[in-house]
């Protein structure tokens, strides 16, 4: 399952690029100076359409996809979008099969 967030450091680079302070953005975006602060830095999803008519770009562009990544044990592997316990040498070779116990 992805997660869409806002890109925080591409907010801040934008910002530093057209030569705004935050105050400036809060005024122009009629929103609390603390508000934009809390948008540059943590959350604000919610205001990505005040956001690109202020940069003159897509929403897509200021937002990323955020996947979780598995971390599996070690001895485990993904086969098939199945979890699977990797056979180990002693279980695969006939020879070496009286030394498992």
């Amino acid at each position: 399952m992805a997660f869409i967030k806002l890109n925080h450091s591409k907010l801040r680079n934008m910002l530093y690029h057209t030569g705004a302070r935050p105050c400036d953005l809060a005024r122009s975006l009629g929103l609390s100076r603390q508000l934009v602060s809390y948008i540059l830095w943590n959350g604000g999803r919610k205001h990505v359409s005040k956001l690109a008519k202020y940069f003159n770009c897509k929403e897509s562009d200021l937002l990323i996809n955020n996947t979780p990544r598995v971390r599996l044990p070690a001895g485990f592997e993904i086969v098939n979008n199945k979890v699977r316990k990797v056979p180990n040498e002693l279980e695969t070779n006939p020879k070496r099969k009286g030394e498992l116990k």
